[in-house]
């Protein structure tokens, strides 16, 4: 889309636009619809198979707009571009008008398209004011939309959703259908088995809207086909009307679709059978009468709370909490009482009904159910069965499950291409960059230039992050970020923390160093849906214990809770990165754990001359850039995998030797198998002890000595006695055991 409107920002089709315009003003308007007709044109609501309205592949969450002799353009541009909804706007090719782009939630098909098209149109009318009229053939989610030449074309990918408005509260809405927002639109809650109709429209108005909302493969069933076609003929709709509607169908014949319609007699299928085609084959609830709920009960009143607020509210069992739905593009815990907020605006809706009916029996009936309601125990309780309601219950494994979305505040970024687009409720993210993703960053280039020297070990960061920020757990790695002060480390972990948002978090490292996947279970519950788990400094004479390393690393289900919660599984999402001043202590010497570890040496010292005290708020300024970085090394990571360079290999080669404890000691000793030779596993430990204390270090125990020299290849016997086949001649304790 900003591809073609930056075109039309700069004059691609300049010369085309003025031919037109010259038509216009020199042959007039039929010729200049004649050659309007040669000018390349968008179909900016989606991906199509083919040109008609029941080829849309995928919504693109934008619906266009087209006003004629608007007067003073000008003008109305303005109040368009101050609109947070308004994604793009442009002169038309006659230049006296405008074409514009709405941001929505994604349509289903051109049905729900033409619904919210309408809300839209209600929307730019009021905000534009006066005597507008938009051009209703864009209601069709296949409309093309002609290019021009605007060089002030308005682009704003940040738009802000258009939410539907909810319909407004009809003094008739009294009875068991009062205040149904079946699948957020109210109109169409109107069914033939309902006791009270509010809706005014005529019943082939009605007919109308519900065939526009049909699904076309009904018109491709014969007796499907014939029933349409009777209750369109009873509702009171022209041939045409049911005509337009058949020719959806490949099997479709002018001439038998005629002779068809002419035998048609009135019958019992009407207009009440087709809007209850189109709930059906829109996957809409049932009406509240068809459910069972029993008129007046709480049973009732919470699933008529579930019908109007399922689209921006949900609950987690388990966590005991409801989810509310953020306009900035993602779904958060409710903090804010918005469950308590649905159920009261439920209620106000319910009460403002029953006010404008007061005076009559129906009205006072409606007025006593709202008092029975706006008690605090009997909401409670009705918001306790909406929790149940299937439309409003997600799992926590539904959360956050696609770990190649990455969620920003200019949209949604799928890491798998790097395309961007816009943000979906049923994508059901939790987190948020809070930025937007896009543009360069100098300053950062510079600055990581300055603190890692070497291209190859940048290129190595680069992937490694832009690896974290994919919710995937393959390389199964931990990576620790060494070196001392004054080396940029932490302006390098801030800055990424930042870019990152909700998908960075902080992790104590004592979940390295003890059993904490048993004694934090808060903190592991805060791993859920994090990318990039960033561990706090481990006490200089903390060990990393391979246990906790492979369970925060492997991959495997994390089972945690937060306070007051039921425990609760997840799969994890997060890579784990250690920063510290010093390399962590350890006893393993396992392949298992040292092919997990991947140390990245931070050993430039920045002299305090060369230091910048603003360099966090400059890279803060770049902070879009720094995403895009990320972003462009998820990609890379994509294509050429996590390979380490040499100087990353060697780092944790060297590091591996310093915290090999036994090498020492075995060298001192001159350790060496040997079949035909036999120590005791006493007098070995007795030597082992010996040498720790000389070398001022804490000696392990026997068992995990004993353990450690079989993981070496030594053999281990019990004959004659428990103990090694091996002989022994170093510089330390030169006796020989056989």
């Amino acid at each position: 889309m900003r591809e073609y409107l930056e075109r039309i920002r700069a004059g691609h089709w300049s010369p085309a636009i003025v031919h037109v315009r010259k038509v216009r003003e020199t042959k007039g308007a039929k010729a200049y619809k004649a050659a309007k007709e040669n000018l390349p044109a968008i179909a900016f609501a989606g991906r199509f198979s083919g040109r008609c309205n029941a080829g849309l592949i995928e919504h693109s969450g934008c619906i266009n707009y087209d006003y004629d002799h608007l007067g003073d353009v000008q003008d109305a541009r303005r109040k368009l571009e101050a609109s947070p909804h308004v994604v793009f706007c442009f002169v038309s090719p006659s230049g006296e008008g405008l074409k514009l782009g709405l941001r929505v939630s994604p349509c289903a098909d051109d049905a729900e398209h033409k619904i919210v098209w309408a809300a839209g149109a209600k929307y730019l009318r009021k905000l534009l004011g006066g005597d507008v009229k938009e051009d209703k053939g864009c209601k069709d989610v296949a409309r093309l939309c002609f290019v021009s030449h605007d060089p002030d074309t308005y682009i704003n990918e940040a738009a802000t959703v258009f939410e539907l408005p909810p319909p407004e509260p009809d003094p008739d809405e009294l009875g068991i259908l009062s205040f149904n927002a079946e699948a957020d639109y109210g109109e169409y809650a109107a069914d033939a088995d309902h006791v009270v109709d509010s809706d005014k429209r005529s019943d082939a108005d009605k007919a109308r809207a519900a065939l526009a909302r049909m699904n076309p493969s009904r018109a491709d069933d014969y007796t499907s086909w014939s029933e349409v076609g009777m209750a369109c003929k009873t509702a009171g709709l022209a041939f045409s009307e049911w005509d337009s509607w058949s020719r959806q169908s490949a099997k479709y014949d002018a001439d038998v679709c005629r002779q068809k319609w002419d035998t048609f007699q009135r019958n019992d299928l009407n207009v009440g059978s087709l809007i209850r085609w189109a709930r059906i084959d829109n996957g809409e609830p049932p009406t509240l009468k068809e459910a069972g709920a029993i008129e007046g009960t709480e049973l009732w009143f919470s699933r008529v709370i579930a019908n109007q607020h399922s689209h921006h509210l949900k609950h987690v069992w388990p966590w005991k909490s409801w989810m509310g739905w953020d306009n900035a593009g993602h779904w958060r815990r409710d903090e804010t009482g918005i469950a308590w907020q649905a159920a009261k605006s439920t209620l106000k809706r319910m009460a403002a009904a029953a006010a404008k009916a007061a005076g009559t029996d129906a009205g006072k009936e409606a007025l006593e159910r709202c008092a029975k309601y706006s008690r605090k125990t009997a909401l409670e309780n009705a918001l306790k069965l909406t929790a149940s309601e299937l439309d409003i219950t997600v799992l926590p494994t539904e959360w956050d499950a696609d770990p190649y979305l990455l969620n920003c505040s200019n949209g949604t970024v799928d890491l798998r291409d790097g395309k961007l687009r816009e943000h979906r409720k049923d994508d059901l993210i939790t987190k948020s960059t809070k930025i937007a993703a896009g543009g360069d960053a100098p300053r950062w280039r510079a600055f990581l230039a300055q603190i890692i020297p070497d291209p190859d070990v940048r290129d190595y960061l680069q992937r490694a992050v832009g690896y974290s920020a994919i919710g995937i757990v393959t390389e199964h790695v931990l990576h620790i970020a060494w070196g001392g002060g004054a080396n940029g480390k932490s302006v390098f972990f801030n800055a990424i923390t930042h870019a990152l948002g909700d998908y960075a978090s902080t992790v104590p490292g004592t979940l390295l160093v003890s059993d904490g996947l048993r004694e934090h279970p808060t903190v592991i519950a805060s791993l859920h849906g994090i990318r990039f788990a960033l561990a706090s400094e481990t006490e200089e004479d903390g060990r990393v214990r391979a246990a906790q390393l492979k369970q925060l690393t492997g991959g495997d289900t994390l089972t945690a809770r937060r306070m007051r919660e039921d425990f609760w599984s997840f799969e994890p999402s997060h890579t784990l990165w250690l920063q510290t001043n010093h390399k962590p202590q350890t006893r393993e010497a396992t392949h298992g754990f040292w092919r997990r570890v991947r140390l990245i040496p931070f050993t430039v010292t920045i002299p305090s001359e060369q230091q910048d005290k603003d360099l966090t708020g400059k890279l803060r300024a770049e902070a879009g850039g720094i995403l895009q970085w990320i972003i462009d090394g998820a990609l890379q990571y994509l294509t050429d995998g996590l390979e380490p360079p040499e100087a990353i290999v060697a780092a944790t080669a060297e590091y591996q030797q310093e915290q090999d404890e036994l090498a020492d000691f075995l060298e001192c000793c001159g350790l060496v198998a040997d079949d035909a030779a036999f120590v005791s596993g006493k007098d070995l430990f007795d030597l082992y002890e010996k040498w720790a204390t000389g070398a001022s270090q804490k000696p392990m125990g026997r068992r995990t000595l004993t353990a450690k020299l079989v993981q070496r290849g030594y053999q281990y016997t019990n004959k004659p006695s428990r103990g090694f086949r091996v002989r022994m001649g170093g510089t330390f304790g030169t006796s020989q055991v056989q």
